[in-house]
């Protein structure tokens, strides 16, 4: 397998704390987007795999394609609220134009608007996020080539079991604004999303032997879309630096199409091994 470095990216960050709220203001002048799985590498759903002549147009580097993100956060005995704002671009792209022997991808415009909320509740740490998600070059929700505005919800409940245990779990959901627009314009050999989409994690990490065995098991499971991915893990501290890891990636869906579903033949085991010095 090929491993897909990670990007470097570079961004301004200025942080301001008066009296009654804290601001974190981050521009990044250059566009950098997501590291997503290679075909050649990867088994996954892709409506264009007979087309080889692929091309992607990135943002221009102007002042207005800047992308900027704010966060106005308070702490208060009560809990943690935060409010923020994105000004940027979708890091997965659209399609601009495609036909038999060509397809063009660019990254359209995105506005984003959230709040989140945190609070020590039920014997653990509770949160609460929303957002909704601008789709600035497709507001009337009619192009099926770029995604339509969204709404997005998170909810996250956090604590320690007992001294060794600690267990996490997540609800997120997403619906599609102006869903009945983009029922209206299907574009053949593409699957349609739902209009609701569900998925919930759960992540259970155990430590065993003062701490010198660590057990994990991550998971996710797709509600609306029938599909999981599994990630066990263990861990075993030899010393303060040598660390030995395994592990394994396990993917299933009804749909060759769905987030992890079409990424179902891609099981893998790994180990690791790491030593600081």
């Amino acid at each position: 397998m090929r491993f897909i470095p990670d990007r470097i990216s570079e961004a301004i960050k200025i942080s301001l704390y008066p009296n009654f709220v804290s601001m974190e203001l981050v521009i990044m002048p250059a566009f950098k987007s997501d590291n997503l799985p290679l075909s050649d590498k990867f088994i996954f759903f892709d409506p264009f795999a007979d087309i080889k002549n692929k091309t992607t147009q990135n943002p221009d580097k102007k002042i207005k394609d800047i992308e900027t993100g704010l966060r106005i956060f308070h702490q208060t005995v009560a809990g943690d609220i935060s409010f923020y704002f994105y000004k940027g671009f979708y890091h997965v792209p659209g399609i601009k134009t495609y036909n038999s022997t060509n397809v063009t991808y660019f990254y359209p415009e995105l506005n984003v608007y959230g709040a989140s909320y945190q609070i020590n509740s039920l014997g653990g740490v509770v949160s609460v996020e929303a957002g909704y998600y601008d789709s600035r070059e497709d507001k009337k929700g009619s192009d099926p080539f770029i995604d339509n505005s969204k709404y997005k919800y998170l909810l996250g409940y956090g604590r320690q079991i007992n001294e060794n245990l600690h267990l996490g779990a997540q609800y997120y959901s997403e619906i599609m604004s102006d869903y009945q627009k983009y029922k209206n314009n299907p574009v053949p050999g593409f699957p349609l999303e739902h209009e609701t989409r569900q998925t919930v994690t759960l992540r259970l990490t155990q430590f065993l032997k003062y701490e010198t065995w660590k057990l994990s098991l991550f998971g996710f499971y797709g509600i609306t879309e029938k599909d999981y991915m599994l990630i066990p893990e263990i861990s075993y501290k030899m010393t303060d630096d040598l660390m030995l890891t395994a592990g394994g990636n396990f993917i299933e869906g009804d749909k060759n199409y769905t987030t992890f579903g079409q990424f179902q033949k891609n099981d893998n085991v790994y180990m690791r091994v790491k030593y600081n010095f």
